[in-house]
């Protein structure tokens, strides 16, 4: 994926570790282009062809290991990235809302791989996520790993706020509910800190404000 997200997410992580830190990009749904992918390990959680399967086929369950890391793989993906895929919120709510539900929804199976990676392979300090769509994850990482959690706020309510009913009430539901499980969230601007809070019922102390560089 190629997009302003992924370029500021790419941008913190050289500013990390331009500070010293060391820092593990872990790509969801897609694969990331742009300076600082080449760190990412040679496979993408979340896969995004594994998660449209999950939701659209009951039947499709934990796949065999072989099959698993194929649609996980980052040329496979590249290599379906030219096909239509479907961005409209109207289209996606069933979709939004299941991986919302973490380990209650379709996609328990890619938490569950996520969850199983970063507690063997590279445990983290800190878990940081891109923004509050991803928020699903947060519970079971704070439950398993026992680390913080933080959370980017980049505009996600327009998404939610897209969403045709009942699946608009639902996804605002669990991202709140999500909310509890993170420790810090970081908005670009005040204004939008405190439209935030309000919007997942959180004080305005629970919102960091770090603008935007240059």
């Amino acid at each position: 994926m190629h997009c302003g997200a992924c370029a500021r997410d790419l941008a913190l992580v050289r500013g990390l570790r331009a500070l010293g830190h060391d820092v593990l990009v872990l790509p969801l749904y897609t694969p990331l282009r742009g300076d600082g992918a080449e760190a990412a390990p040679g496979r993408v959680f979340y896969s995004g062809v594994s998660v449209f399967l999950e939701q659209v086929w009951r039947g499709w369950q934990r796949p065999p290991a072989w099959l698993d890391r194929l649609l996980s793989s980052p040329r496979v993906l590249r290599a379906l990235a030219g096909h239509a895929v479907e961005v409209r919120a109207e289209r996606l709510g069933p979709l939004t809302v299941s991986v919302l539900a973490g380990g209650a929804g379709r996609q328990a199976w890619e938490l569950e791989k996520l969850l199983r990676y970063l507690e063997t392979e590279e445990r983290p300090d800190v878990v940081s996520l891109t923004n509050s769509l991803l928020s699903g994850i947060a519970p079971a990482v704070k439950a398993r790993l026992g680390v913080p959690v933080v959370c980017s706020l980049q505009g996600e309510e327009s998404f939610l706020g897209a969403l045709p009913e009942p699946h608009r009430s639902q996804a605002e539901r669990l991202v709140r509910e999500n909310a509890r499980a993170i420790d810090r969230f970081v908005a670009p601007s005040a204004a939008y800190a405190a439209q935030m809070a309000a919007f997942l019922g959180l004080s305005e102390e629970q919102v960091g404000v770090v603008p935007p560089g240059i």
